[in-house]
């Protein structure tokens, strides 16, 4: 006598590294670090702390996506349920804003980060290092003629890069 079984239907989402980095992000209180450093926040029913985190997720998946196209992302991959957000929130107009904010007070934000890992994780401090360098621009440019000008101006940058030597 042949069994007689019943069709199952499955829909299949895609997770990815959300929920792994979202756990990071809470232990280095990367939200609360950005939320008390930017002067403004949105006026929606989050902050920007919250936004940053839907960007350092996307960035860190094998498929970063533009501003633009966040949104579509956030939906097909569960942030904002993750996040308890709003996709609608994640347009690009704002997260440009959230860019600039954080642009203008980025170095508040990575030592309120560096050290909350240093505590969370036992970084021994021997072991990381810090170098600086400057690097420095000049050139001949064409005018809008696209004839060569010479530019009498040069441009130096600081770099500063750390090493965690394990």
């Amino acid at each position: 006598m042949p069994m007689q079984t019943n069709a199952v239907e499955y829909k299949t989402y895609t997770i990815g590294a959300g929920y792994l980095v979202k756990r990071i992000l809470d232990q280095l209180d990367v939200v609360s670090a950005i939320d008390q450093n930017l002067r403004y926040q949105p006026e929606i029913g989050t902050t920007y702390g919250t936004l940053a985190q839907v960007i350092i997720i996307n960035r860190m998946t094998f498929d970063p996506q533009p501003l633009y196209h966040v949104v579509e992302w956030a939906e097909q991959r569960g942030i904002s349920r993750l996040l308890g957000i709003q996709s609608a929130w994640l347009d690009d107009d704002r997260l440009g804003a959230m860019l600039d904010g954080l642009a203008d007070h980025q170095a508040e934000i990575w030592r309120a980060i560096v050290g909350k890992g240093i505590k969370k994780y036992q970084v021994e401090l021997e072991w990381l290092h810090s170098d600086t360098t400057s690097v420095y621009f000049e050139g001949v440019y064409e005018d809008e003629k696209g004839q060569p000008k010479h530019c009498p101006f040069a441009e130096k940058i600081g770099v500063k890069v750390n090493f965690l030597i394990s």
